[in-house]
């Protein structure tokens, strides 16, 4: 039960965080198509950390993995970065059951 509620929070979290960067945002690029990966971002994240929270082999075979597979989307302007930093805290924070 709890897992399905912070799923829904931070879902909800992350699409009032797209709308936020969508009429707020000052990046040049197409705004609302950066802003539709947030939800997926940050459930993904919520999703990744709620499964490795309570195993040690998990967390350390995750670090081995992402040092393999790095992340190369075209990030344009720090204000891009900072917003998929949030969307992740958000995961991170729900994940954890902070």
């Amino acid at each position: 039960m709890g897992f399905v509620v912070n799923l829904v929070f931070s879902a909800v979290l992350a699409y009032l965080l797209s709308l936020v960067y969508a009429q707020y945002g000052h990046a040049l690029s197409n705004r609302k198509m950066f802003a539709r990966n947030f939800v997926m971002i940050t459930m993904t994240t919520m999703l990744i950390i709620t499964i490795v929270k309570a195993s040690l082999a998990l967390s350390l075979g995750l670090v081995g993995a992402l040092s393999i597979v790095r992340f190369r989307a075209a990030i344009k302007e720090p204000e891009e970065l900072a917003y998929l930093f949030l969307a992740i805290g958000i995961g991170l924070g729900f994940g954890a059951d902070q």
